[in-house]
């Protein structure tokens, strides 16, 4: 005893600062919390999970198995950027809209829930990506929400829970991990599983399964948590904005290419069918029913890396009379670059690109029809590699459920279904719900 008297006689001064230190730590830390939370940021500021000087750590947290999640216990205002939506609208003006993104302790958007799952209860998991997130809706606007109030609507029955575990930028591959490393053990009785738009992207020019080894490392678990400082965070961000002023910014810029062997997709097609294959013998091993889901995009999507274009087609001034177009339009020219655009068009009426130049030009200038005809057009240009295909072709062969809703979204892409180029609005939940009430009573 009288040793322990002794050190704490000569250590008491050491102890205090060091105590002083983390005090001060952990109230800096809480302010800078209450500062960064308090702002709004646009969802492209924060939902770019690639760029490494972005403010994305404000929304997302490293991860061992799926890369990347969402930070637990953060509540995030979100906003649109009315001149990037407007770009999308077609007949009507851009509204802004705010959201407030809230994250559960396990990293998701949406309430708490416990694995253990409740007698009498009928519980469904939403897999996907920001379409299933839901960018630019509130809760109890997303798809999942409506649906267990449809599905609960009756009052016979179990009760039906249903958890949306979508998150921003999420492939299938990663879907899949959540399946095996979570779900199964989460008690599901239907999974739905929504992927696509993130899979055949190639920004990363890695595909996931290799990336996954450069994850798998304790590194990674530590710098999850050392991310859920903000302290760490307020660093690392000025750090990273200086290095920016003296060196340039370092983001990473998508490099078009004409075919998908230019470049690594994230996940190639063989990978996508068998992840999607895997999540069907899961659903056969564990008891649980897989439900797949088709969405399409939106006809006034901007895709250049999607697009089969053959060079040779391009006419042999095509680099003066772009650069002519482009400085037309950065003038805001928009009379004069649309009659260089129809003019490129007579001339070539092959090139996607072009005709979503135009149809962009007669939206500035409120021409509405001639904007969405020449958007529709576009559109039935592009050649896709396949993915939907994939998705109905498991669903057959592995006897899984599928919702497929391209007829209705491109029936009614008038009506406004979208709330930028891919993220389905207020209106588009609403169908995607009522579809899937539909079939999972078909079902019971």
């Amino acid at each position: 005893m009288s040793r322990l008297r002794n050190y704490w006689r000569a250590r008491w001064k050491e102890w205090l600062l060091l105590l002083g230190v983390l005090l001060v730590f952990v109230a800096a830390d809480r302010l800078l919390k209450l500062y960064y939370y308090s702002k709004s940021y646009s969802h492209y500021e924060v939902g770019a999970v690639y760029w490494e000087d972005s403010k994305t750590a404000l929304m997302f947290a490293p991860d061992r198995y799926l890369f990347w999640r969402y930070k637990p216990h953060i509540a995030i205002k979100l906003s649109n950027d009315i001149e990037e939506y407007s770009l999308y609208r077609i007949g009507t003006k851009p509204v802004r809209h705010a959201i407030t993104v809230e994250t559960n302790s396990r990293g998701y958007r949406g309430p708490e829930f416990s694995c253990a799952k409740a007698e009498g209860t009928f519980r469904i998991f939403v897999l996907g990506d920001s379409r299933s997130m839901a960018e630019g809706v509130t809760n109890q606007q997303r798809y999942s929400e409506q649906l267990e109030r449809l599905l609960n609507a009756g009052g016979a029955g179990p009760r039906y829970e249903v958890i949306n575990m979508a998150v921003d930028g999420y492939s299938s591959y990663q879907g899949r991990v959540q399946v095996e490393r979570e779900l199964v053990h989460c008690e599901p009785d239907m999974i739905t599983v929504m992927f696509g738009i993130n899979d055949q992207d190639w920004d990363l020019d890695i595909r996931d399964e290799d990336r996954a080894a450069t994850f798998d490392s304790p590194l990674v678990s530590i710098s999850q948590w050392t991310n859920r400082s903000m302290l760490v965070y307020f660093v690392r961000f000025q750090l990273l904005q200086l290095k920016g002023l003296l060196f340039g910014k370092t983001e990473r810029t998508p490099t078009l290419a004409t075919s998908p062997e230019d470049r690594n997709r994230r996940v190639t097609l063989e990978d996508y069918e068998r992840n999607l294959s895997r999540i069907a013998e899961l659903g056969q091993q564990h008891g649980f029913t897989p439900l797949f889901l088709i969405v399409p995009n939106s006809p006034y999507s901007w895709y250049p890396e999607l697009y089969q274009q053959d060079p040779a087609v391009l006419p042999a001034d095509a680099e003066e009379r772009f650069a002519r177009i482009k400085s037309l339009l950065a003038r805001r020219s928009y009379v004069e670059a649309a009659q260089n655009l129809e003019a490129l068009l007579a001339e070539y009426p092959g090139l996607p690109s072009v005709r979503h130049s135009l149809a962009r030009c007669y939206q500035q200038l409120d021409r509405w029809e001639e904007a969405h005809r020449h958007f529709v057009m576009k559109n039935d240009q592009i050649v896709f590699f396949g993915y939907e295909a994939i998705v109905r072709k498991v669903a057959a062969e592995h006897a899984v459920p599928l919702v497929d809703l391209t007829a209705q979204f491109t029936e009614m892409r008038r009506e406004l279904m979208y709330v930028d180029d891919m993220h389905p609005n207020d209106l588009g939940h609403r169908i995607l719900a009522e579809a899937l009430h539909a079939r999972i009573v078909s079902l019971r």
